[in-house]
């Protein structure tokens, strides 16, 4: 009887236990939830919404509000992980906290790129009027925020031969078209000395990778 009465006590006890953890799903949604990553060095959007709550505050290393419609950005220092707390008010005045965990990861090297086109092996080839008015960037690869997009500052470019010239801004000007008409066939032509406007660590740019180049004849 006694063995009985021990396990129906557990077996409540359990039963108990589970409604409580199916009952209390999180009211918080971060749209980072599914990512679980932020990196290091940059600002890192990201939108948090509470339902039923009267209000809510959000805290963390690198967190800040940017406006009233639940946007933020988390700019991460040192570490390996962020943890974000978010304070609820519901509407009996009753406060609880969620706590979300992210992983930090500094950025990926950036490729350089001409006309969105690249290479990690090799050389890429481009006509004379292919590269009317083109452009310098950089891509990072697995890097999950497609829309961080920084921007060339300058570049220089080398054609065997000839002196090598620097360029402000990120698209070949109409002295580089000239230069660039100079290339023999088969002449590798080197884009170096890349500067984007991102920063990362403590304000330091991480170096940009060379491109190189073949003229179509």
């Amino acid at each position: 009887m006694t063995k009985l009465i021990v396990s129906l006590i557990l077996l409540f006890s359990i039963n108990l236990i589970a409604q409580d953890i199916i009952s209390k799903p999180k009211l918080s949604i971060i749209s980072l939830d599914k990512v679980k990553v932020v990196y290091r060095g940059i600002d890192n959007p990201i939108t948090i919404a509470v339902a039923n709550a009267k209000e809510y505050w959000v805290s963390g290393p690198g967190v800040s509000k940017t406006d009233e419609l639940g946007k933020y950005l988390i700019r991460p220092g040192s570490g390996n992980e962020l943890k974000i707390i978010v304070a609820i008010k519901l509407q009996d005045d009753s406060i609880f906290t969620e706590e979300y965990v992210y992983k930090i990861k500094g950025l990926p090297i950036p490729i350089s790129t001409l006309n969105s086109q690249f290479s990690t092996q090799g050389y890429l080839e481009f006509s004379i009027d292919e590269l009317k008015d083109a452009e310098v960037g950089i891509k990072f690869i697995d890097f999950i925020y497609g829309n961080f997009n920084p921007s060339i500052t300058q570049f220089s470019i080398k054609v065997p031969r000839q002196p090598t010239i620097t360029i402000n801004g990120n698209i070949f000007t109409e002295e580089v078209l000239q230069l660039l008409k100079k290339a023999r066939k088969k002449d590798i032509i080197l884009i170096s000395n890349i500067k984007g406007s991102y920063m990362v660590g403590q304000g330091l740019h991480r170096p940009i990778s060379n491109l190189i180049f073949q003229i179509k004849k």
